[in-house]
């Protein structure tokens, strides 16, 4: 808020006037950053898949850990592929990628080391989607807070001009 809305010196008309005017600019100011995020989500779509899990690398005969206790996930899963290692490839290190299903359960999927960059970056893509939901989510959270308090005064406002008129 403004120090000249709050000025005790300044007539009632001319405080209510800047409050207003303050209220204003801070409804542009969260429509503006609210575009802002739309975009940005808009262009994250636009960069490539996004997976919503995360990768191991565990040797070939070891299966992907079973993660207890981390948050369930929803998003969809990438398709299951063949990877199976071939003769001196069989004790490298094998790459999984992991999530969980609607209903929480573990899923895991080979993920040829060739493709773990192109798969990382998936997974980034995906965290940075639900950092940007969250704040959109945030600032629609305000607006839609300051739109009912602004319909609850006008209300009020409407009602005093009422009486007032009588």
């Amino acid at each position: 808020m403004s120090q000249s809305a709050l000025q005790p010196n300044l007539p009632v008309p001319l405080t209510a006037m800047n409050l207003l005017r303050d209220i204003e600019a801070a409804i542009i100011g969260w429509q503006s950053a609210l575009h802002r995020v739309v975009s940005q989500v808009e262009a994250l779509y636009h960069e490539g898949p996004m997976i919503d899990g995360w990768l191991e690398s565990k040797g070939y005969d070891s299966p992907p850990s079973q993660h207890k206790g981390l948050p369930t996930n929803r998003q969809r899963s990438p398709q299951p592929r063949s990877y199976p290692p071939q003769g001196n490839d069989a004790t490298a290190a094998f790459y999984y990628v992991c999530g969980y299903t609607e209903s929480g359960e573990l899923w895991s999927r080979p993920c040829p080391p060739e493709q773990v960059a192109s798969v990382s970056m998936a997974i980034s893509r995906y965290q940075k989607l639900q950092e940007l939901l969250r704040h959109k989510q945030a600032i629609e959270r305000h607006l839609a807070e300051l739109a009912q308090t602004i319909l609850d005064f006008h209300g009020r406002v409407r009602s005093i001009g009422r009486r007032r008129d009588r």
